[in-house]
Parts: structure tokens; C-alpha cells; sequence
């Protein structure tokens, strides 16, 4: 039942009521014939949407969809989906994010779920080893709920490169009666108001910057840098009626915002997470965990440790990730904590291994790919639309979440849908920005505040000392 906080994340139906006086475009509405581009990129927009993540994608498919005038631009610092990051990000698709790609083209939550890695004997469980019992638990926590009772789509569990890239693939060739156009490869470096609208200054980039786990405990102070393009930087201003926000924990967007400095709990202590090669885990995981669902993820907490957990990541590579939490940073090994350890993959796999209470040694054959020493964090902005020059925020731009539960990527499309019709009514003429975007912060606040509680309840319950149940829901 705690899944249903999601329910409020599906867009609502365009509102019939038009402005006064507002039979066609707003004042200031480009026309799609529009058509003066230098370098790629259009010299003035309607809305541009900053960050080509699931958000940014999923708001630019609600665009495509519902929007019959205007130009849009989306804008994203990284050629390749996700950057080529190898950190295991969003794979859990909910059933309702499913239902919302479904709207735009009834194939492709069928197409996306056809790009699940796991084994095709994996099910959706998570599965918990009793330390005290020297046993599996009895019942196993299933993913499965996601979808029940919920909508008439499935969930999926599907490395999210793989889906960012269907994402990109619909939104290049779907129809479309706006203009909308995506440019990767290009990272804000300022904007600023000129005369109501923006003025944002691009630059083209080699590599976008990378997501805040990335670098570390204090990832998300750390400037979000982009590497220019080679042989000198090309920069080009864009005009924009609409400025979005899609573009992650480090928001460019965000930072140019008044009032939208996060705020929150903040950091929910620290995890380390191991990617990993081992050929014949999952038969090692089936002989200690005989009697149970071959379950996505297997979790442990030994006598005076903490939570740790194996995920499926590539069944037919073998490849695995791994969690460790930690209640603060001064819980975990010093040589993670003084910022060394998460440099040396071997040695964090080393760690891993100890946390979970496995009855057989991994041997040599596990070999360790990558790895993070990482803050979770429970934060959200102060303030998530201005209304001139007007802007909005949405996904991790406008709240963090810890993966506890899998609610971060889902949440934000959530947040994408109900800003897509909304700007959908500005371009169609329908509403001024104020107007739509009236109702969106309470909305949307209030669908992170409720996962976030959860989550930070969740996190709390597998951290104290006195819980042997080490499967809480998660994998986000």
C-alpha cells in the first residue's frame, strides 16, 4: 500500500478555460516555421528544457504529445545517454511511469521492458538472509506490488542507459505538431533575464558533468563541470521564453532561481556501492538461498553490521552492484571515509564481501569494476517556479531522495507529467505561465514529501541495531 504514493504523479487532463483575449498564441509566441539555428541550436524559444535525462525526456515526450504550437528546445551536456556513467542509477521503472510513456506511443513500455538484463528466471523479489538463524526469512519483499492494482501497465527493472536511450530514440521520430528539437552536447554556463526572458549562455562539451555519487561525500557541492569540446569552446546564447530544470542534483537551472536553494534533512549518513564481475554468483546466492524466489537483490545484516545487499545487474555478463549503508561517516572504515578507499574498486569489493553474511567466499574470481563512497541525501528546493522571466524545476533539479524504495527517477517523471501539461496550455495558448504553473510546487512538493518520509522512516528501521531484516525496498 505504501507504493500508492506515486499515484499522484500522473498528469491531468488540459484544462478547458482559455485567457481572455488569448484565441491564438501568447504575446511573444514564435511561430514553428522559426527556423534560424547556428551551431545546431535556436537562436529564440518558447521553452527550454534543460537536461536529457528520463525527466527531461519524459517532459519533452508530454510536449510532442500535447503541445500544437510553439518551438521547444531540450538541451543536454552529455552526448551518450547517462554520459556512459557506470553507476547503477534508476532501474526500477514503475507501473506508473510505464502508463505515462504509454500515453505517447501504446508500444513502448512492451519495447522498454524487452531491454531487462536480469536472468529470465529473476523475479522481482527481494530476498533476506537471517543472520541469527543462519536461514533465509521466511517471506521475501516483492517488487511485484509496484504494478497491483495500480494501472493497467507492468513495472520494469531496466539499466537506465538502456531506456534513456528508447527515450531519445521516441523523441526523435514521434510526430509532432510543435516544434521540438534536442541538441546533446551542450551545457549551460549562465543564464540571466533580459527584458522577461532568459538569456542562456551554452557551451559545447565533450562529456557532460557527472552525476553527484560520482565525486564522492560531498558530490553535490562540487560544481557540476563539463569538459569543452576539443580545440577550442563554442558558445551560443539562447533566448527562452521558459526556462526547465531538468537537470539533476548539481541544477544549473536551479542555481539561477531565487529562493531555490535546497533545503532538508540533508545527508542520510553514507553508502558505499561495487560494481562487480563474478562468474557463478548467482549459483553460490541460490545454494545459501535455496527455498526462495531467485530474487533480483539478496540482503544481509550481520551480528554488529550493516545493511549490505548483491543486485542483479547483467545476467548473461554476470555482472552484479552492490550497497553497503552506513548511518554516518564516521560508522564506515576510515580508509573510506578519509576518501582513499573508494578509489581502490578491489578493496571496496573487499568490503562488501565482509558486510554480507555470505556462506561462501567469492574467491578470486570476483573482480571489481567500480565504485563510490557517496552521500544519500533527503532535500528539496525552497522554491520550484518563478514567474518572470518564468522558470520551473522538476526530478532531482528539484528534490533528492535516497534509492531506499526506488522513488527518486519515478518521482520526477511524475513531476515531468504534470509540468508537460502545463506548458503544453502556455504554448497552446490556453494559460499565461503564472496561471499554469499555479498548483504545480504544492502538487509535486507533496509527492516527494510523502515518498521522502518513507524513505527516511525505511532507511532509520534498517539502520537500527535491534533490525535482523535486512530486505527494505529498494534498488532505485
Amino acid at each position: 500500500a505504501r507504493f500508492l504514493l506515486l499515484k499522484g504523479a500522473l498528469a491531468r487532463p488540459l484544462s478547458p478555460w482559455r485567457l481572455a483575449g488569448a484565441a491564438g498564441a501568447p504575446s511573444g509566441m514564435l511561430s514553428s516555421s522559426l527556423s534560424s539555428i547556428a551551431f545546431g541550436l535556436p537562436e529564440k524559444v518558447d521553452v527550454l528544457v534543460v537536461g536529457g535525462g528520463p525527466v527531461g525526456l519524459t517532459l519533452a515526450g508530454q510536449l510532442l504529445h500535447l503541445a500544437q504550437r510553439g518551438r521547444v528546445a531540450l538541451v543536454e551536456a552529455n552526448e551518450e545517454p547517462c554520459g556512459g556513467s557506470r553507476l547503477p542509477k534508476a532501474q526500477l521503472i514503475s507501473a506508473l511511469t510505464m502508463e505515462t510513456w504509454s500515453r505517447w506511443d501504446a508500444a513502448l513500455p512492451r519495447k522498454i521492458r524487452g531491454l531487462c538484463r536480469l536472468r529470465p528466471e529473476t523475479t522481482m523479489d527481494l530476498v533476506s538472509w537471517d543472520s541469527d538463524k543462519q536461514a533465509p526469512r521466511s517471506t521475501a519483499v516483492g517488487l511485484q506490488a509496484l504494478s497491483e492494482g495500480l494501472s493497467k501497465e507492468s513495472h520494469g527493472w531496466v539499466q537506465q542507459p538502456l531506456y534513456e536511450a528508447a527515450l531519445r530514440s521516441h523523441v526523435a521520430s514521434a510526430p509532432r505538431e510543435c516544434e521540438l528539437t534536442t541538441h546533446y552536447g551542450w551545457n549551460v554556463v549562465d543564464a540571466t533575464e533580459t527584458d522577461g526572458e532568459w538569456s542562456v549562455v551554452l557551451e559545447q562539451t565533450e562529456r557532460g558533468g557527472r552525476h553527484y555519487a560520482e565525486d564522492g561525500l560531498d558530490g553535490l557541492a562540487t560544481d557540476d563541470t563539463a569538459a569543452p569540446k576539443a580545440g577550442g569552446r563554442v558558445r551560443q546564447t539562447v533566448l527562452a521564453r521558459v526556462l526547465v530544470g531538468c537537470d539533476g542534483g548539481r541544477s544549473s537551472v536551479r542555481r539561477r532561481v531565487p529562493g531555490a536553494d535546497l533545503c532538508g534533512q540533508g545527508g542520510l549518513g553514507a553508502s558505499l556501492t561495487v560494481v562487480f564481475r563474478r562468474p557463478g554468483m548467482e549459483a553460490l546466492l541460490r545454494r545459501q538461498f535455496a527455498g526462495t524466489p531467485p530474487g533480483v537483490a539478496y540482503c544481509f545484516k550481520k551480528e554488529g553490521g550493516w545493511p549490505a545487499s548483491v543486485w542483479q545487474l547483467d545476467g548473461a555478463a554476470e555482472l552484479y552492484f552492490g550497497f553497503v549503508s552506513f548511518p554516518s561517516v564516521s560508522d564506515a572504515p576510515a580508509w573510506l571515509s578519509d576518501g582513499a578507499g573508494a578509489a581502490d574498486p578491489a578493496k571496496a569489493l573487499e568490503a562488501l564481501e565482509a558486510a554480507c553474511d555470505c556462506a561462501e567466499p567469492w574467491g578470486p574470481d570476483a573482480e571489481a569494476r567500480d565504485s563510490w563512497f557517496w552521500t544519500p541525501y533527503s532535500l528539496c528546493a525552497g522554491k520550484w517556479t518563478l514567474q518572470r522571466p518564468s522558470a520551473a524545476l522538476a526530478g532531482d533539479a528539484a528534490h533528492l531522495l535516497s534509492p531506499v524504495g526506488g522513488f527518486g527517477m519515478n518521482v520526477g517523471v511524475g513531476d515531468a507529467a504534470s509540468l508537460g501539461w502545463r506548458l503544453a496550455a502556455i504554448l497552446n495558448g490556453w494559460l499565461a505561465p503564472d496561471a499554469a504553473f499555479s498548483g504545480y510546487e504544492a502538487e509535486r512538493r507533496e509527492a516527494w514529501a510523502r515518498c521522502n518520509d518513507y524513505v527516511v522512516s525505511e532507511r532509520a528501521r534498517l539502520m537500527s541495531s535491534g533490525s535482523r531484516d535486512a530486505g527494505g525496498r529498494g534498488g532505485g
